[in-house]
C-alpha cells in the first residue's frame, strides 16, 4: 500500500512538473510570437511610410522650386550677394510648412513673402493653439509628418572648376555623390560627420546649381542616375554665370553609389562648369519624434541706416542647430535680407531712421533614436 501511494506521490509531481514546463514552453512560444508580430508591424509601418513619402514628394518638390524660381529674379539681380541671399532664401523656403507657401507665394516681393509667412503663422497659431504653433514653427524639420527637412549647408560638395573631370561636355552624364568626395572638387566636409545624410539615402537633395563660362546655349538636367528625365533644371546663356536653387530626388540605391547625375545639354558641342552647394535634404520621417527646443531671442534696436546682422544664441549641448528665426518691429523701414545668413545670423537693411527692432533665435534639435542608419 505504501508503495502505491508512494507510486501515486510520484505520478502527481511529475503531473505538476510536466504543467509547469509546458506553461514555460507557453509563454515563451507567446513571448517569440509577440516580438515576431511587432517585428511585423514595424516593418509594415515603415514601407507605409515609405509610400507615404514618395506620394508626398513631388507635390512638395514642385512647391518649393516653384515658390523659389518666382523670387530668384529679384535675388539675383544683386549682383554681388545674388547668389547668397538666393540659398539663404532657399533654405526658408524648404522650411516653411507647405499651407504657409501657397498663401505667401502672393507677396509681390522677397521682403513682402518673409512679412506675409509671418503673419500666416501667427494666425495659425492664434487659431488652433499652441500645438500648431510646434508644428508650424518647427521650421526645417519639415510640414507635414512623412517629410522631414534636414537642413546641412549651405556647404559646396561639387566644383567642376577643380574637379579631376573639369568642365561638363555636351552630352556626356556625369554622376554624384551628395557629399564632398574626392575628384568632385568641393570644398571639404560638406556632409560629412554629425549631422550628415548618408549616401545612397532615399529622398531628396535641395541645392543650388551653379554655372560659370558655358560657351554656348543649352540647359541641364539633374535626376537621379538613370533617369530618362529630360525637363531642364537650369538653362545656359553663352559666356554668362548663372545660379538657381532646386529640389531633386536622389537614386537612393544604397551605399556607395551615386546619388544623382547631370545631363548637360548644349548647343555647338559647348561645355560649362558646373558649381553645385548644398541646402539640405528632405527624407522619411524616423520612428523617434525629434527633440527640439527654441532657445530665448536675442535683440537689438537701431535707428541707423545700413546693413544690421544679429546672431542667434547658441544651441546646448547635444542639439544642433536646425534654423534660425528672424523678425522685425517697425519693418515699414527695414527689409530682410537673409534668413538664417552664414548659418547663424540674421541681416537686414534698414532703409529709415525709424526704430526698429531686431530679434533671432536658434531652433535646437536632437535625434533620440535612428533605426534605418540613415544618418552618418
Amino acid at each position: 500500500m505504501k508503495t502505491l501511494k508512494l507510486i501515486a506521490t510520484l505520478g502527481a509531481i511529475g503531473i505538476c512538473l510536466a504543467a509547469g514546463a509546458v506553461t514555460a514552453q507557453t509563454k515563451m512560444e507567446l513571448r517569440e510570437a509577440n516580438a515576431a508580430e511587432q517585428k511585423r508591424a514595424e516593418v509594415e509601418m515603415e514601407a507605409m511610410k515609405r509610400a507615404e513619402f514618395e506620394a508626398a514628394l513631388p507635390g512638395r518638390i514642385a512647391l518649393v522650386n516653384s515658390v523659389i524660381n518666382q523670387y530668384a529674379p529679384e535675388l539675383m539681380a544683386d549682383g554681388v550677394d545674388g547668389a547668397t541671399r538666393l540659398s539663404h532664401f532657399a533654405m526658408t523656403v524648404h522650411s516653411t510648412p507647405s499651407e504657409v507657401l501657397k498663401v505667401a507665394r502672393s507677396a509681390r516681393n522677397v521682403s513682402e513673402f518673409v512679412g506675409r509667412s509671418d503673419r500666416v503663422v501667427s494666425e495659425l497659431v492664434g487659431k488652433q493653439g499652441q500645438q500648431l504653433a510646434s508644428t508650424v514653427r518647427k521650421g526645417a524639420l519639415g510640414d507635414i509628418f512623412n517629410l522631414v527637412f534636414i537642413p546641412i549647408g549651405p556647404c559646396r560638395f561639387a566644383d567642376s572648376r577643380f574637379s579631376t573631370l573639369g568642365a561638363l561636355p555636351n552630352g556626356v552624364i556625369r554622376t554624384y555623390r551628395n557629399f564632398s568626395v574626392g575628384g568632385q572638387g568641393g570644398a571639404a566636409g560638406c556632409n560629412i560627420g554629425t549631422p550628415g545624410v548618408n549616401s545612397g539615402t532615399p529622398g531628396a537633395i535641395a541645392m543650388n546649381i551653379a554655372v560659370s563660362a558655358p560657351t554656348a546655349t543649352g540647359n541641364l538636367v539633374v535626376r537621379p542616375v538613370g533617369s530618362t528625365n529630360a525637363t531642364a533644371s537650369m538653362n545656359l546663356i553663352p559666356n554668362q554665370d548663372l545660379s538657381n536653387a532646386t529640389v531633386i530626388k536622389m537614386t537612393g540605391a544604397g551605399s556607395g553609389t551615386a546619388d544623382f547625375e547631370i545631363l548637360p545639354n548644349i548647343n555647338s558641342a559647348g561645355t560649362t562648369q558646373v558649381i553645385l552647394d548644398l541646402l539640405g535634404f528632405y527624407v522619411t520621417n524616423e520612428p523617434a519624434a525629434l527633440d527640439c527646443v527654441t532657445t530665448a531671442f536675442a535683440t537689438a534696436t537701431s535707428t541707423t541706416l545700413g546693413f544690421k546682422s544679429l546672431t542667434a544664441p547658441a544651441c546646448g549641448a547635444g542639439f544642433t542647430s536646425t534654423a534660425i528665426f528672424c523678425s522685425l518691429s517697425g519693418t515699414s523701414g527695414a527689409d530682410m535680407q537673409s534668413s538664417g545668413f552664414a548659418g547663424t545670423d540674421c541681416e537686414w537693411e534698414q532703409t529709415s531712421t525709424a526704430s526698429i527692432t531686431r530679434q533671432a533665435a536658434s531652433r535646437c534639435c536632437r535625434v533620440p533614436g535612428n533605426s534605418t542608419g540613415r544618418f552618418d
